[in-house]
């Protein structure tokens, strides 16, 4: 069967990145899988996509990528290594130190003007909030990442943020709020049609509809969420 031809020069191109704990390909992990999807002949972001790898061995991660990247004095990417450092420390419950890395990488691209590595890295110290309890710090990181992201206009990110502060808000007991940004990121999912991320929000909703005593919409969005990973 004959594929379908396109033109190479208008076709939208896509950029892969991957994280890793080190330098080693054979001996360190994927800590993190970037994808855009950039229109030619402005490069302007049509999507992008990622996700974050829980590594298996980290005592393997080691900062030398750090150190080369601070001799070749490239901004982005020591700030980079700088916030894949702080996950390896969040990973490893080391809360501190993985706050200490990711507020430097935060500096570095507040200063560069580096609008997706900033609304990465807030998403990050948020992160580390939620799970030391400091709930209004985390919030207030999210937040931020979530007004960069929809300047940015990158839908499944905005949807990833709407989740992280609608998780905030359940944790606060504020169920009404948590409902709202969970129903926006559900929303969003279903019009990009990402069946992992609709199921996981579905749960989420369910959650918040258990805490709630609403026990027939729980089960509801639970059911829902069952059959799409199922499927």
């Amino acid at each position: 069967m004959k594929g379908r031809e396109f033109d190479t020069r208008t076709a939208p191109l896509s950029f892969i990145d991957l994280e890793m704990t080190g330098l080693e390909a054979f001996k360190h992990e994927i800590l993190e899988i970037g994808l855009l999807k950039g229109s030619q002949p402005d490069l302007e972001i049509i999507e992008s996509w990622e996700v974050k790898v829980r590594p298996e061995n980290l005592a393997s991660a080691d900062e030398e990528a750090l150190k080369i990247r601070r001799v070749l004095n490239i901004p982005q990417d020591i700030a980079a290594s700088l916030n894949n450092i702080g996950m390896v420390y969040q990973y490893m419950c080391r809360y501190d130190e993985a706050l200490e890395y990711c507020v430097e990488a935060l500096k570095i691209d507040r200063e560069i003007n580096n609008p997706q590595s900033l609304a990465m890295c807030l998403k990050s110290i948020g992160e580390i909030y939620k799970s030391l309890g400091r709930y209004d710090d985390a919030l207030r990181y999210y937040e931020e990442s979530l007004k960069i992201r929809r300047k940015l206009n990158t839908p499944q990110d905005i949807a990833g943020s709407l989740n992280d502060i609608g998780a905030v808000h359940d944790s606060l007991g504020r169920y009404g709020e948590a409902l709202k940004y969970y129903g926006e990121s559900l929303k969003t999912l279903r019009e990009l049609n990402i069946p992992q991320e609709i199921a996981t929000t579905l749960n989420n909703i369910g959650k918040v509809y258990g805490s709630l005593c609403r026990y027939e919409d729980a089960l509801k969005h639970y059911e829902e969420s069952l059959k799409i990973k199922r499927e």
